[in-house]
């Protein structure tokens, strides 16, 4: 055929049979072409038309120019040229075999929109599409003023290949749906620098070398993936609105160094491995995958407002940071911290998980461990800050290895043992902590706050009272060692009956709660004062230096047979009472019998006063041992007379 003109109204039909023609080829009513091959061979001719041409198999041996719409669903192919008009369009639904296709004509389109792979000819165009979901790759290096990938088909591919894009004029990108992937086996290509992008919600930007190749900050990503064997390293901080995605065997995407990266949507390691570097990155999701991360020296910040979870596999972070305005991150899997544990607002849940913290733990939010089983473990110091909650709801065991600092609001420790082993460590604090259950393995506790066991005390270990520190003791306290002598401490034993931990010298030391408080032979003296409270009750079985002696409503301080000295004063509102003869009783200080007090001699024991009586009480029982009255001026007088010695009294000076 010369010249083909289908007029308006007009049609023209071909099926299987192969057409050439060499003119020009004009389309303004119907023109059906199937697998017939229809070459054009003139030279010099156009294509055009009103009604757009759509022919599958076309072979150029001449020289035409598409000035219409142009569609070639199977194949474009020939020894000739194909260019484009200003405006034109064409379509290329299967291979692009043509020797030459020139599309620089302004405002001309080349649409790639096969169902198959594609592989794009190399060219100068000025605007390239991609619309295959099996994906559309350069097949060699290609100039190009704007690219538009998904615009009519969802979930579009396209590929640079590893070649080289140069653009020209005024740059576009408009990733509409899908994918725009970077690199091949062999070369490490680089985001083009588009003048302008625009990247919908829901596309993926793919590097996917697998040799070493450079991830562009430039563009805000909606998802990125990492694919390929190489490293791929960020040449800036990223910004990534939704999902960070590893899925490179054999490759690794490093974070890089000292940079700040945020992901929105959700980190999934599936293949690979994801090198923290010295990097941060700060997520808004989840955390998954069964790829590898290499934590290095990099931290993680779990942000944002919604629930997260830490891992669907066993992971090793540096730094794991929790900072969230409102909600939850859980633990998914077993986890170690190795550097810093961070946790500045919003809830870390560990749920039944293992939690190994190798660094510091910082805590201005809340740590619920809310699982019973799972190791917890805390091997630098623990810090509770102003604000901070330590809430062990589950009563899990936990383990400390560098001691707790409590200057926050909460700490709940539940009914799980907390053992401290392996260093020697302190509890301190401006907060007051309550820890029902404490064991001490093998190592020095300094406690240098106020401290309340309410359950058990126990352990190969020692505890060691600071100065000031004031110790509570509901339970038993078999611990090996309890050093309380420093100055100003205080052991207060405050359950029921209970046996006072073997110690030789106590500073302050309370005997509270109610029933029996055993003393052992060991306790010989207390520096500063021993004051019974409640409804408890003692019995000396020792000779023992008191500093001073309260002894409160309700209470009975009994001093059998042994040496008591009370180097300072004496204070009863409850009953003193001297049960036997035998041993040196001293009180150097005032004795005062309070309203409601009982001083009740009935071992008719000496007793040498040097610091006078004042007797406001109810009873005054002195026995018939001589009560002696050296070495101080002093007087006897209070509100309750007479005041009746039964047995001698020895005065070393006058009486006035």
């Amino acid at each position: 055929f010369g010249d083909v003109i289908v007029n308006s109204g007009g049609t023209w039909s071909n099926t299987t049979i192969a057409a050439t023609i060499s003119g020009n080829l004009q389309n303004d009513g119907t023109f059906t072409a199937t697998t017939g091959v229809i070459t054009l061979s003139g030279t010099g001719k156009t294509i055009s038309g009103s009604s757009g041409l759509s022919i599958p198999n076309t072979t150029i041996t001449g020289t035409y120019t598409n000035n219409g719409t142009l569609t070639v669903a199977t194949a474009l192919s020939g020894s000739g040229e194909l260019t484009q008009g200003s405006g034109a369009v064409l379509n290329i639904g299967g291979a692009s075999t043509i020797t030459t296709l020139t599309a620089s004509a302004s405002g001309n389109t080349v649409n790639y929109n096969g169902t198959g792979a594609q592989t794009i000819k190399a060219a100068t165009y000025v605007t390239l599409k991609s619309n295959n979901t099996a994906g559309a790759t350069l097949g060699g290096a290609t100039t190009l003023t704007t690219l538009t990938i998904g615009d009519v088909t969802a979930s579009s591919i396209f590929s640079d290949g590893g070649f080289a894009i140069t653009l020209s004029g005024s740059s576009v990108l408009n990733l509409t749906s899908g994918t725009f992937k970077l690199g091949s086996a062999t070369v490490g290509t680089a985001f083009p620098s588009f003048g302008t992008i625009t990247i919908a919600s829901g596309t993926t930007v793919e590097y996917a070398s697998a040799t070493t190749q450079a991830v562009s900050a430039t563009p805000s990503y909606q998802n990125l993936t990492i694919s390929g064997a190489g490293t791929k390293t960020p040449d800036s901080s990223l910004s990534i609105a939704g999902n960070l995605t590893v899925n490179a065997t054999s490759g690794t995407f490093d974070l890089g160094t000292t940079l700040n990266h945020t992901v929105s949507g959700n980190v999934t390691l599936t293949a690979g491995t994801l090198n923290g570097g010295s990097s941060t990155l700060n997520l808004t999701g989840n955390w998954s995958g069964a790829g590898t991360f290499t934590a290095s020296t990099g931290t993680v910040v779990f942000t944002g407002t919604s629930a997260q979870t830490i891992g669907s596999a066993a992971t090793t972070f540096y730094n794991l940071t929790i900072n969230k305005a409102s909600n939850t991150a859980t633990l998914g899997f077993a986890t170690i911290v190795s550097g810093t544990l961070t946790i500045t607002s919003g809830t870390l849940n560990t749920s039944t998980l293992a939690l190994t913290a190798n660094g510091a733990t910082n805590i201005t939010g809340t740590l619920g461990i809310t699982g019973g089983t799972g190791a917890k473990v805390f091997v630098g110091l623990v810090t509770i800050n102003s604000g901070g909650i330590w809430n062990n709801s589950a009563g899990a065991a936990v383990t400390f290895r560098g001691g707790i600092t409590h200057n926050g609001t909460t700490f709940t420790a539940g009914s799980g043992v907390h053992t401290f082993d392996t260093n020697s460590q302190s509890i301190g604090g401006t907060t007051a902590i309550s820890i029902p259950s404490i064991t001490v393995t093998g190592v020095t506790l300094t406690n240098n706050t106020t401290l309340t066991v309410a359950t058990a005390l126990i352990g190969t270990g020692g505890l060691t009272q600071g100065s000031g520190a004031v110790l509570n003791i509901g339970g038993t306290s078999t611990i090996t060692t309890l050093t309380a002598s420093a100055s100003g401490n205080t052991v207060n034993y405050y359950g029921a009956a209970q046996t006072v931990k073997a110690t030789a010298t106590y500073h302050h030391l309370t005997l509270s709660g109610s029933g029996v408080k055993t003393l052992t032979t060991t306790t010989t003296t207390v520096n500063g004062t021993l004051t019974l409270s409640g409804t408890a009750a003692t019995t000396t079985v020792v000779g023992i230096t008191i500093g001073a002696l309260t002894i409160g409503t309700g209470t009975t301080f009994t001093a059998a047979g042994f040496a008591l000295t009370v180097s300072g004063t004496t204070s009863i509102s409850g009953t003193l009472t001297i049960s036997s003869a035998t041993g040196t009783k001293i009180l150097t200080g005032l004795v005062t019998i309070n309203s409601g007090g009982a001083w009740n001699n009935s071992g008719n024991s000496a007793i040498t006063f040097q610091g006078g009586i004042t007797h406001n009480g109810t009873t005054f029982s002195s026995g018939t041992g001589v009560c002696t009255f050296d070495t101080n001026s002093q007087s006897i007088d209070g509100t309750t007379t007479p005041i009746t010695f039964t047995g001698t009294i020895a005065i070393t000076g006058a009486i006035t």
